[in-house]
């Protein structure tokens, strides 16, 4: 492992590598190392991950030459409001504070996310998009979670499969260049989902916060940014920790990334698991949740003039 900036940057190359006893040694080093960044960052960075590096680059290509068109051409690719409880589709008007971010982005739902689309969202997709990058970010975003799973001493699979009716999402985003130190592209927040798996241009921008400093993620050729969300937080009794990030504007140019988010459907009951709590004799840190209650709270926070006086986070559901 060796870092950037201290940000972890870990080699999954061994995971594609015929099995063997020198192969598996590193599988289990590089898992501990996973299970290290989850617990003292929340970030880290991979490569030889999986995910085809052309197609990283041809639908970051494809993102700006839709970013590009003109205003009303993007928003035909917005559904009314009341259509959907999410913002499917076209979006350039998010933000905190009465503030809005100086950023464009087009939201999709993945295929584990299908029931939430019959209302239109599937219409949204430009080919490179519906065909490849969603099916192709949604395998490798499970992949990693699986390895993520296993760091905590739980099966490859529970994290993903502990939920049922998934509403996973790729998110495609546009930052124009800033024209002052303060412009925010997008404000500080905590991911409020399972996982977060993203893909940045070359112009940095994305930030974490770090022993009260701001760190920048240097975008790295062929490497995937990967953080995990409030829910894995909340499962691990803060073991694992949802960190404070932001993506500020670059006056060097034009920023283009996408994230694809594992999220669990609205009905999902979210609690500490026994074995981190319980079973080591520690008081759970949270209440049990909905899922949906909370996703409501974060969406309508992202309205510029929303209802919602104060940004909602996790700590709402603290103990």
């Amino acid at each position: 492992m060796v870092c950037d900036a201290g940000i972890p940057l870990i080699d999954l190359a061994p995971f594609f590598q015929a099995e063997a006893p020198e192969v598996l040694e590193l599988r289990r080093q590089r898992i501990g190392e996973i299970g290290n960044a989850c617990e003292e960052w929340g970030f880290f960075q991979v490569q030889n991950h999986g995910l085809d590096s052309k197609l990283i680059t041809d639908s970051l290509k494809v993102s700006s030459e839709f970013f590009d068109l003109p205003l009303e051409e993007k928003r035909k690719l917005s559904l009314p409001a009341g259509v959907s409880p999410v913002p499917i589709g076209f979006c350039c008007d998010s933000g905190l504070d009465d503030k809005v971010e100086n950023k464009e982005h087009m939201f999709f739902f993945a295929e584990d996310g299908k029931k939430a689309t019959k209302n239109g969202g599937s219409s949204l997709h430009r080919p490179i998009i519906k065909d490849r990058l969603l099916k192709e970010t949604q395998t490798t975003a499970i992949f990693l979670l699986s390895l993520i799973s296993q760091s905590l001493g739980l099966s490859k699979d529970f994290l993903y499969e502990h939920y049922e009716d998934k509403l996973n999402a790729l998110i495609m985003l546009h930052y124009p260049p800033s024209h002052s130190t303060d412009e925010i592209g997008l404000s500080k927040h905590q991911d409020g989902n399972i996982l977060s798996v993203v893909a940045q241009s070359e112009v940095e921008g994305l930030q974490i916060l770090k022993d009260d400093k701001w760190i920048t993620i240097q975008p790295r050729p062929n490497c995937l940014v990967v953080n995990v969300g409030d829910i894995v937080q909340v499962k691990s009794a803060y073991r694992y920790k949802s960190v404070l990030h932001r993506v500020i504007n670059n006056k060097a140019g034009t920023r283009y990334s996408f994230s694809f988010s594992c999220v669990p459907g609205v009905t999902t009951q979210v609690c500490p698991l026994p074995q981190f709590t319980a079973g080591v004799n520690e008081p759970p840190k949270y209440r049990e949740f909905r899922y949906g209650e909370y996703m409501m709270f974060r969406f309508e926070n992202k309205k510029v003039g929303g209802p919602n006086s104060e940004e909602i986070t996790i700590k709402y559901y603290a103990i």
